[in-house]
């Protein structure tokens, strides 16, 4: 005979047993829907099992939170992983990889950073892909510098870090225009015997651009070059940049040169660019030529650009083509400004052509825009050349 209370005990334990293999199979059947990106099925299983009050414990949560990954449903991974903590369970390695891959495609850095301090808090080691998901939340997030610890916490647990490492920090860095951390970044990368990809490098030239770090910009480029990487015109127009703020002019027309051999088209930042790095008396031909390049290809600089091939006339004394420059912006629908006056000005003057120059001095009035100091100078030295006397005196 079986003791009364233990005839009583039965039905709970079969009851129990039930739940627990209703769950095990809610698990199976999610990370099988999980494989095959069936989200809605997954988190219908986990609902379905709420609602009978099977209390589904971590492996499930984890196993819809992968669902819902791989079906591009981030919002929905968090709230189920907020859902999650709200019951008390406790987070495992699991589960905080699949809810930092979650907020890496949702952007959440915030959430991704706390969940890696949190990792290592509970001390999990955070793996690489943990750690390259949280480092890509923050770099959509422009915050370099949890990107960088993100790096840097998996360098701290004996963790390489890979390609996929450095470009998301390298990209956060180029948001942020912090080139000298690229430098270090793919200096690791070379260190570790590991080859940059075309993302690692575009991102590390852009940065570059806005440091004009241009050295390490053209071994950039040169890499990419040379190893067949994917070099598109945006990647070429950031180096040119980078050595047009380096002063570097022939490495500026190098790079943007090196664009048709490259069977790429060279746009209008391209041209501007590269007029604008070619400054100086020895540079004065080629802002010119490469504006008589673009014309022919149809692509229109802006103002700074055509302000910056006047200038190049007046260094090489070519007042005619500085005028004809000039008469470029109106025809194009762009507005002068007073530099564009200026460095006309200054052409005809240099080129004993004093008229011309006290006839722009006049326009600039005429158009609204006062004269600076440049402008009275140039004019006052346009009357002394013409012997203008009364004009001298009333201008200084």
């Amino acid at each position: 005979m079986v003791p009364g209370s233990q005839r009583q005990r039965w039905p709970a334990a079969q009851k129990r047993s039930v739940r627990c293999e209703e769950a095990r199979a809610c698990a199976v059947a999610a990370s099988a829907a999980g494989r095959s990106r069936r989200w809605q099925e997954a988190l219908g299983g986990l609902r379905n099992l709420v609602g009978r009050t099977v209390r589904a414990d971590l492996v499930i949560y984890s196993a819809v939170v992968g669902a819902c990954n791989k079906g591009h449903r981030w919002q929905v991974a968090s709230a189920v992983n907020e859902e999650l903590q709200h019951r008390g369970l406790a987070l495992d390695e699991v589960a905080c990889n699949a809810q930092i891959g979650a907020c890496a495609r949702g952007a959440r850095w915030r959430c991704a950073a706390v969940l890696l301090q949190a990792m290592r808090q509970c001390r999990f080691e955070p793996g690489l892909p943990a750690g390259n998901a949280a480092a890509s939340a923050c770099e959509k997030g422009q915050r370099w510098e949890l990107a960088v610890e993100c790096a840097a916490a998996l360098r701290r647990s004996a963790t390489p870090t890979d390609v996929i490492t450095c470009s998301a920090v390298l990209s956060a860095c180029e948001k942020c225009k912090q080139w000298r951390r690229p430098l270090r970044l793919l200096q690791d990368l070379r260190l570790q015997g590991l080859r940059a990809d075309v993302v690692a490098h575009s991102a590390a030239v852009s940065a570059c651009s806005g440091g004009g770090a241009w050295a390490f910009a053209a071994g950039c480029l040169a890499e990419m070059r040379d190893g067949s990487l994917g070099l598109d015109t945006a990647v070429s127009n950031a180096a040119v940049s980078a050595c047009r703020g380096g002063a570097r002019w022939g490495l500026a027309l190098h790079a943007a040169c090196g664009l048709q051999e490259l069977s790429l088209v060279a746009d209008v930042i391209t041209f501007g660019s590269a007029i604008s790095a070619c400054t100086g008396e020895a540079a004065w031909e080629w802002p010119l030529e490469l504006l008589r390049t673009a014309r022919r290809t149809g692509v229109r600089p802006g103002t700074v650009a055509l302000n910056a091939a006047i200038a190049a006339g007046e260094e090489g004394g070519r007042w005619e083509e500085a005028l004809a420059v000039a008469s470029l912006l109106r025809r194009w629908g762009l507005e002068p400004d007073t530099t564009t006056s200026n460095s006309a000005m200054s052409a005809c003057e240099k080129g004993t052509q004093w008229i011309c120059a006290l006839d722009l001095f006049d326009q600039l009035g005429r158009a609204g825009r006062p004269p600076d100091t440049v402008s009275h100078n140039v004019a006052l030295a346009a009357c002394v050349r013409g012997g203008r006397l009364h004009g001298a005196l009333a201008l200084a």
